[in-house]
């Protein structure tokens, strides 16, 4: 059995996902190449002032945590989609957005080492 990062909540993941760590390892995939994206769109919407989708991106992106063993982190975010949707100023977005960055940095640089890992091991 692969043994994950102590950081991972794996009791989580083994009650969505049982002890499969093939699927496991294709919501790590998934999480780089399709819900990061978003993350890095919400960025480039904060950059051109372009607000009122911050909200929709934000309900989009918020999931995956719980997908991949971080379900402490869904709530934050969840609540940063409510305050995007609620017409916020646009200083107090960023301020949030960047409270939320170096977090949503950490776990990308954890599933990147679990993947490697996965490989590394054969799956």
């Amino acid at each position: 059995m692969f043994s994950f990062n102590s950081q991972i909540n794996v009791s989580h993941l083994n009650n969505i996902y049982g002890d499969d760590v093939t699927i496991v390892k294709i919501m790590f995939e998934s999480f780089l190449e399709d819900s990061l994206p978003i993350w890095d769109d919400i960025q480039a919407k904060l950059q051109q002032k372009n607000f009122a989708v911050i909200g929709g991106l934000a309900h989009q992106f918020k999931p995956c945590f719980s997908m991949i063993g971080f379900p402490d982190i869904s709530p934050k975010i969840h609540e940063y989609e409510l305050y995007a949707k609620g017409n916020p100023t646009g200083e107090e977005l960023i301020r949030r957005y960047n409270e939320l960055l170096p977090e949503v940095a950490k776990v990308k640089e954890i599933v990147i080492e679990e993947l490697k890992r996965m490989e590394e091991e054969g799956i």
